[in-house]
């Protein structure tokens, strides 16, 4: 029996339910059918028929069918000559409830008919108000029932029944939503903590410029994502969707719910959605809409806002006297010596992807190696095989990371007041190759890191200052740092003495590309045409301790070895510097820190 060397975790699929369709019971199958555009009946899949059954189906006594005919199995001959009544309702075969179902006129004269189908039409608003003039708003289920009753005295001999579920009751619109203006947007806050009712499968955001309030300000869909009378065949003025808070001010597109004015959306768990393309300085009535399944809508007017400059991170740098300029290069020759460099160092590491997807692997279980695994009980004895020198280092690091942008300002910066003064985290992946053994290892690093901040923009008070904007206008700030180094690892320690220790250096060139982004998530620009985009090189060296934490169980040491060439797995910690500002250029971006980092490692 051989040992296994690593614990496979099996991924459960969820798979979500959907509605199945109902099932008819009894002597009678029973299938449904919903009217089309056209005014014929079709078969319709489960979404389709959940949505027909709605309140603006109900008030518009929309049609739908209900084809007939005896189950498998079931002989004509029973009842033959019987006639079918057809009840709505739920209970309809108990005498004390039946005044609370709707007998439909029209039933079948004969039950032998039913050897084939018979198709019989009614309508939405039959099922759910059962006969009464209102559609009650309420979500349920009523049942089509079938029924025999060959003595006409209350005792059925055959029950045959379909359920149909509806939902008539409009969702809830939430009670505290803000409406404000951004950079060229307006944005609609919702608080979630008091939705009210909680049926809510999107939102949807209208809008109409003041000064031109009978054109959609974007390109609405040419649908309704809800149900509005105005849309269904034979109904228009039957039923409106009321707009809280509306009066005459709000224009007739968005009073009546008009698809094309529809110029933003959101998810359910949306607390802020934002309508971008909008011009700074107009303004804009805006009508928010709840949506459930159903396609029930409800609205309400939220009034008017205007969109308003904002002063993203890239601005206030500019204004505040930063010297860097914006957009790409590739830094020169030393840029392209770099890039030349890291190609052939990934090309060198493709050779080993078996190998890297096997770290990986050991990644995603990083208590592997210090775990008491199950397959120590086995008897087998493990004799070590594989490399006797790694060629590879793999390690995934974090830590806290400032970029040193504010080192050009004196007292708080750009980049604190924009972000604030807490340290971000940044995230790297180091991938050592080494061609040397001096006591230890000698090669070459490869750094591939991300750093991301984010933080509220700014606006001008009527005084010209500058003030924060609270209501999720952001403006973010990425940093995608990448490092070419030299790197020794002093083994000595471990391969003579057996202490699992391994001090190591790195010092190498950098280039970091960075990115700003405006609210709403475009490049910044200055009004300059600066792009807040660009490249800064420099250098960056490192020094650290790795421990080789396998030691600790030699048997899971050995099974890493001897299946997939992992010769040390462990964890490392380490202090960085890296000066990265174009190499003192006053037209680069200053994005180096001192700082430290920790991490996994495996070598292969």
């Amino acid at each position: 029996m051989s040992r296994l060397s690593l614990a496979y975790f099996a991924c459960a699929l969820v798979l979500t339910p959907t509605a199945a369709l109902a099932q008819s019971t009894g002597n009678i199958f029973m299938e449904l059918r919903i009217g089309d555009e056209d005014g014929e009946f079709i078969f319709a899949n489960p979404m389709e028929q959940a949505e027909y059954f709605n309140r603006a189906r109900c008030e518009c006594q929309s049609p739908f069918q209900i084809r007939y005919r005896l189950a498998e199995g079931v002989q004509a001959s029973e009842f033959s000559g019987q006639q079918v009544d057809i009840w709505f309702g739920s209970q309809c075969t108990d005498p004390d409830f039946q005044v609370n179902c709707l007998r439909t006129p029209d039933g079948i004269d004969n039950y032998a008919n039913l050897q084939s189908f018979v198709n019989r039409e009614y309508t939405v608003n039959q099922i759910i108000a059962l006969g009464e003039e209102e559609c009650p708003s309420v979500q349920g289920a009523n049942s089509v029932f079938a029924l025999v009753d060959v003595g006409q005295d209350g005792t059925f001999e055959s029950t045959s029944t379909f359920e149909i579920n509806y939902d008539t009751r409009a969702p809830g619109v939430p009670d505290n939503v803000e409406l404000s203006g951004g950079e060229e947007a307006v944005i609609v806050s919702i608080d979630l903590d008091e939705i009210g009712d909680g049926d809510i499968q999107n939102y949807e955001v209208l809008c109409a410029a003041v000064d031109a309030p009978n054109e959609p300000v974007k390109d609405g869909p040419s649908q309704a994502p809800y149900d509005r009378a105005q849309d269904i065949e034979g109904c228009a003025g039957a039923f409106d969707i009321d707009v809280a808070n509306g009066g005459p001010e709000v224009p007739v597109g968005l009073s009546t719910l008009d698809p094309s004015f529809i110029c933003a959306e959101g998810s359910p768990s949306a607390t802020n959605i934002r309508v971008d393309g909008l011009e700074n300085g107009s303004q804009y009535h805006v009508v928010l809409v709840t949506v459930d399944q159903q396609r029930n809508a409800s609205a309400t007017y939220l009034g008017v806002a205007e969109p308003r400059p904002a002063t993203d991170f890239w601005e206030l740098y500019e204004e505040e006297g930063g010297s860097a300029e914006g957009g790409c290069n590739s830094g020169g020759s030393a840029g392209w010596l770099l890039a030349l460099a890291v190609g052939g160092l990934l090309v060198r590491l493709r050779r080993r992807g078996a190998t890297l997807l096997a770290v990986l692997a050991v990644l995603a279980v990083p208590a592997l190696a210090s775990a008491q695994p199950y397959w120590d009980e086995l008897d087998e004895e493990i004799t070590e095989q594989g490399p006797s020198r790694p060629m590879w280092n793999v390690g995934i690091k974090l830590g806290p990371y400032t970029p040193s942008i504010d080192d050009e300002f004196s007292g708080e910066g750009p980049f604190e007041r924009t972000f604030g003064s807490k340290d971000g985290l940044m995230t790297q992946v180091d991938v050592e190759w080494f061609f040397a053994y001096p006591a230890g290892q000698l090669g070459l690093a490869l750094s591939l890191g991300f750093h991301s901040k984010s933080g509220g923009a700014f606006t001008r008070d009527e005084d010209g200052e500058l003030q924060r904007i609270e209501d999720g206008e952001n403006t973010s700030f990425r940093l995608y740092p990448t490092t070419l180094s030299a790197v020794y690892r002093l083994t000595l320690l471990d391969d003579q003495l057996g202490i699992p220790v391994v001090p190591y250096g790195r010092l190498g060139l950098a280039y970091y590309y960075w990115q700003i982004t405006r609210p709403g998530g475009d490049l910044a620009e200055t009004d300059s045409g600066g792009k807040g985009r660009g490249g800064s090189l420099g250098w960056q060296g490192s020094i650290g301790v790795a421990v080789r934490a396998e030691r600790i169980d030699e048997a899971a040491a050995a099974s890493l070895r001897n299946e997939f060439g992992v010769d040390h797995a462990g964890f490392y910690a380490e202090l960085n510097l890296a000066e990265v500002d174009g190499f003192g250029s006053g037209s680069k971006l200053s994005v180096g820190d001192f700082t430290w980092f920790a991490g996994v490692n495996f070598e292969f």
